[in-house]
């Protein structure tokens, strides 16, 4: 599950880095943490260069938004895709059963934003991932974490000028947990969302 090309992820950040063997990403635990929109670009900032398409509708004072259909089509299918970048995981504490951003979420996902809408990031489409822990069952947290996802996406959206096209939510629900589900602690580091940069738009891809 891991293997998704378009998973960015925000994970709780204690210092330490966890390598993907098969994938030669890194995945960055931000999670409990102020994470700054410099921090989150140099952890998603693309492995590769863009396409000529790309990189000359890059070029001069402002970028070509791209086109990520194509991307949309695979998640909506299913399919899973190779992270483009490192991934970050970032916590966002939403109330217990509840999609509802709470005030303490908004600096987070500001420095989100501000990384998403950078000339580094700006040709690139992402996805927007939610995470649960294990307290509920499996189809009532599938459904949760797709409305948390969604909830970052609105929020992005309407309040950093991150255009909604590039970026797709998908609640993973307790499938992928990062921590001991036993613990409190793991718990915690389990409700998390996660960004996945999974590769750059292209026009020709409408």
């Amino acid at each position: 599950m891991i293997a998704r090309h378009r998973v960015l992820w925000v994970a709780p950040w204690l210092g330490m880095l966890i390598a993907l063997p098969t994938l030669g990403q890194t995945l960055n635990d931000l999670t409990g943490r102020d994470v700054t929109a410099d921090k989150l670009i140099s952890v998603l900032a693309p492995k590769e260069p863009p396409p000529p398409e790309t990189s000359a509708a890059s070029r001069g004072l402002g970028l070509v938004a791209p086109a990520c259909k194509h991307y949309r089509r695979d998640v909506e299918r299913g399919i899973e895709l190779v992270p483009k970048a490192d991934i970050a995981a970032i916590t966002v504490q939403f109330p217990s059963g509840s999609a509802a951003l709470t005030p303490a979420d908004k600096g987070i996902l500001n420095s989100l934003g501000q990384a998403l809408s950078s000339r580094a990031l700006k040709p690139c489409c992402f996805e927007i991932q939610g995470h649960t822990d294990s307290i509920g069952n499996a189809a009532f947290n599938k459904r949760l974490s797709q409305r948390r996802a969604q909830a970052v996406v609105n929020y992005l959206a309407d309040h950093d000028t991150v255009e909604r096209h590039r970026m797709i939510p998908l609640g993973l629900g307790m499938s992928q947990p990062i921590a001991d589900n036993a613990t409190a602690e793991g718990r915690a580091k389990n409700r998390r969302v996660q960004v996945v940069n999974i590769g750059y738009g292209s026009s020709s891809a409408q």
